[in-house]
């Protein structure tokens, strides 16, 4: 099991020259294990690049199924502070480029 990463903002980093966001993942350890990360700062759309990006939450489950709800329900919680522009990413395997993509 791996999820994300889905990076959230308050608006559109595209329309938001300095925008506030957070970052959730869930990935699979080596021994089976589960790990959830969130990591939160700024983005300068103009230099293209994280200011503050700091984590401010990690866990380990020894369960995916547990891994799985705490994923679902930190996301929620990002959401309800205002967080609902959400991206992911889609790697182009053929040209070996990443790329924004807008989930719903």
């Amino acid at each position: 099991m791996s999820r994300g990463p889905i990076t959230l903002y308050k608006k559109s980093p595209f329309d938001d020259p300095f925008g506030e966001w957070h970052e959730i993942w869930c990935q699979r350890l080596p021994d089976g294990a589960a790990k959830i990360g969130n990591r939160h700062g700024w983005w300068d759309d103009q230099r293209k690049e994280r200011h503050y990006n700091v984590p401010v939450y990690s866990e380990i489950f020894k369960k995916e199924s547990d891994a799985d709800l705490e994923f679902d329900k930190r996301l929620a919680e990002i959401v309800a502070q205002g967080f609902t522009f959400k991206l992911g990413t889609y790697y182009d395997a053929t040209t070996g480029v990443a790329y924004p993509v807008r989930i719903p």
